[in-house]
């Protein structure tokens, strides 16, 4: 059962945006927040919100938050925020409706990530569900996965930590040499330097970027 907080603890830097039927937020009970639609200027989108600020029993602490987009009605868009990529996916499984993810804000990296949830079908093989950064998290999973009643096998191991910079800018020459550029701790900032480069005309390597093993 999800529980209205005063305030989540936790920093809620990435963010999902899903369509929802709008009447099913309200089965999340009282808003934290509620703005008055009538404020609405038309030519300010967004528009006055409602907002939740959620805690699972696993701990786990996430918003929910409804926009107005017109004066005449409302969009079925919903943003829900938490405190990682990986996070998001664990919230989803907490709602009591179904949504569907529209777009999802670009992950900094693995970084930190230490537990692993695995499914292991009826042959023998095994894939990976998730990684998450608190063990927590991905018991909570494992648990939700298992209470479902799918005829896999669920398991949580713990993950070697990623290298501190887990990103790394290649170039290869026009002998078909490999050279490192430079490591970087995101995926964004990698693929930033590797546009950089690409750009420069004087450049006549091609460039890349590739995640590290973990040790």
């Amino acid at each position: 059962m999800l529980t209205n907080v005063e305030r989540v603890l936790t920093p809620l830097d990435f963010e999902t945006y899903v369509h929802v039927p709008l009447v099913a937020l309200d089965t999340l009970g009282p808003p934290t927040h509620e703005d008055d639609p009538h404020d609405w200027k038309e030519g300010a989108p967004p528009g006055p919100m409602r907002f939740w600020l959620l805690r699972a029993p696993c701990g786990l602490e996430f918003s929910v938050a409804q926009y107005w987009w017109a004066p005449d009605g409302v969009d079925d868009h919903a943003e829900l925020r938490a405190e990682s990529v990986d996070e998001l996916e664990h919230a989803l499984l907490h709602l009591s409706f179904n949504v569907n993810k529209v777009w999802t804000s670009d992950s900094l990296g693995r970084i930190g990530r230490g537990f692993a949830v695995d499914r292991t079908d009826d042959p023998g093989h095994t894939f990976l569900v998730g990684e998450f950064r608190r063990e927590a998290s991905a018991r909570c999973v494992h648990a939700t996965l298992e209470r479902r009643g799918h005829k896999q096998f669920y398991s949580v191991r713990t993950l070697p930590p990623w290298p501190a910079l887990p990103w790394v800018v290649k170039r290869r020459d026009d002998n078909g040499n490999e050279f490192t550029v430079a490591d970087h701790r995101s995926r964004w900032l990698a693929d930033a330097h590797v546009a950089e480069l690409s750009e420069e005309p004087r450049h006549k390597q091609t460039f890349w970027v590739e995640q590290k093993e973990r040790r």
